[in-house]
């Protein structure tokens, strides 16, 4: 039997796994629940050495261990309330998969069962990972990392439920695929008093408007127009009622760039930006700088091999060579400042509508054909 025709006996098993997770959402390093349903699944298996590393992140290893081939999937969940009609939906409120995490668990034991039942054919280890808290910075990658889970792995490979991509496809590229991010918290501390008399307060309000404002420049004048970079200001919160001056401005954003310079420069400029706002709005100023997640490059042999197999399995039409590297950032890219990587994209598209919301959205959902498709690439990687 083929990876993929065994995959697909196990559908209505990969499923099941995938609807449990959804139902039950965790928050990052707190996915105590869902670690214990990998676990108890990695033991029904079999073959599997496993243990736990970074509070609830799971590791299972099969094969010789000098040299392994490493597989993630990510855990945790987003703090949004579900507003999908499934029968699954989550039962956690205020936590939602909208990321497709979910889906990754389920295809990574999808994918484990059929290593296991093939072990004999392996021609190095196989480690196999669980990452909690892949949603918020610092993520749970360098953690992992910190208890050795990079330790003889001479490969890593991860992938991503793609909403945009149908099911049946999938998307790669090799080199630059995501974007380094950096978050920024800034408050601006003023003096409040009555809207009728200006010149006894400190508007930070002003001061919060005059930061906004300015750093929109930052990118059609300090950028190159030959590069990408994207600044964002997400949450701006100030003020209680109409006749009082605020006297508490607070604003979080993030920036998002493809290589280490202009990373280095935005996050100079916005600090800077910030400071001489206040300044000249004699304003107080607490800032924060954050800095996330790097670059994530792929390897391109590695992404070669994602190549090859994926055209052995859906055919070379639905291997999608992807153009431009997505300003998003994952921290897998961790991993890969140690050891080659690939991450590509997994169609997950359906013909229905429900299956075609962007990720991070409260109706986001899948096709679910597109998990035996992700159970069967990830353990035919191994082979490769």
């Amino acid at each position: 039997m083929t990876i993929i025709d065994e995959a697909i006996k196990n559908s209505k098993e990969i499923i099941e796994l995938r609807r449990f997770f959804h139902e039950n959402p965790e928050p990052g390093f707190r996915e105590e629940k869902t670690a214990e349903r990998i676990e108890k699944e990695l033991e029904r298996i079999g073959e599997f050495e496993v243990r736990r590393v970074a509070g609830t992140g799971v590791v299972a290893d099969i094969g010789e261990s000098l040299s392994r081939i490493m597989l993630r999937a990510d855990m945790d969940a987003l703090e949004l309330e579900e507003k999908t009609d499934a029968s699954y939906a989550s039962k956690n409120q205020g936590l939602m998969h909208a990321c497709g995490h979910d889906a990754h668990m389920a295809m990574l034991l999808g994918a484990a069962k059929i290593i296991a039942s093939k072990k004999k054919d392996l021609k190095r280890g196989v480690r196999i990972i669980f990452q909690p808290s892949e949603e918020t910075a610092p993520g749970g990658a360098q953690a992992m990392i910190s208890e050795g889970v990079l330790d003889g792995v001479t490969a890593a490979f991860a992938q991503h439920v793609y909403p945009q991509l149908s099911a049946g496809a999938i998307g790669v590229k090799s080199g630059v695929m995501m974007a380094a991010s950096d978050d920024f918290d800034v408050a601006f501390i003023g003096r409040e008093g009555h809207a009728a008399f200006p010149n006894d307060c400190r508007d930070s309000i002003v001061a919060g408007a005059e930061f906004v404002s300015r750093i929109q420049t930052l990118i059609s004048r300090r950028v190159s127009p030959f590069d990408s970079a994207v600044l964002t200001i997400g949450s701006f919160h100030a003020g209680t009622r109409r006749n009082i001056i605020a006297g508490e401005t607070r604003i979080q954003g993030t920036i998002r760039t493809l290589n280490q310079e202009t990373g280095e420069l935005l996050r100079r400029q916005v600090e800077q930006i910030a400071r001489s706002s206040a300044t000249a709005l004699e304003t107080g100023i607490e800032f924060k700088l954050i800095e996330s997640y790097p670059i994530l490059e792929n390897d391109i042999e590695l992404t070669d091999c994602v190549k090859r197999t994926a055209a052995d399995i859906l055919g070379e039409k639905n291997v999608i060579e992807i153009k431009h590297p997505s300003m998003g950032s994952e921290d897998f890219a961790y991993y890969g400042g140690k050891v080659p990587i690939c991450f590509f994209r997994l169609g997950s598209g359906g013909e229905e509508s429900s299956t075609r919301f962007c990720h991070h959205n409260s109706k986001f959902n899948i096709d679910e054909s597109c998990l035996p498709i992700g159970a069967a690439l990830m353990a035919s990687l191994v082979f490769e």
